[in-house]
């Protein structure tokens, strides 16, 4: 049981937040508006998280550490998703197809 309590924010950001990257936010805005809502995301989802398996009743403090460390293990979770599954296989069906005569 503590290993799912553990890693269910990585599960959780490595699953929804590259999607949620791809799908909802603009691809033409700035790096610095898309790393705000993917930090907001990492949050919301870092809370959904620790309020699952129940990390979020009980003292204040605790709270939050509970908070900080689910949000950065889901931020975690989709970074590593994104760049190294999400990305390579969305590329790969949304590149156009190259011809042998654009190479010479």
């Amino acid at each position: 049981m503590e290993m799912i309590r553990e890693l269910l924010p990585f599960i959780l950001g490595a699953i929804i937040i590259p999607l949620l990257y791809i799908l909802v936010i603009p691809h033409k805005w700035s790096g610095r508006r898309k790393f705000i809502a993917v930090f907001v995301i990492s949050i919301l989802v870092g809370f959904v998280g620790s309020t699952i398996v129940g990390e979020q009743f009980g003292d204040l403090e605790e709270r939050i550490v509970t908070l900080v460390i689910d949000t950065s293990t889901a931020y975690a979770g989709s970074q590593i998703a994104y760049w190294l599954f999400w990305k390579p296989v969305l590329e790969t069906r949304l590149r156009p197809k190259t011809t042998g005569s654009e190479y010479h």
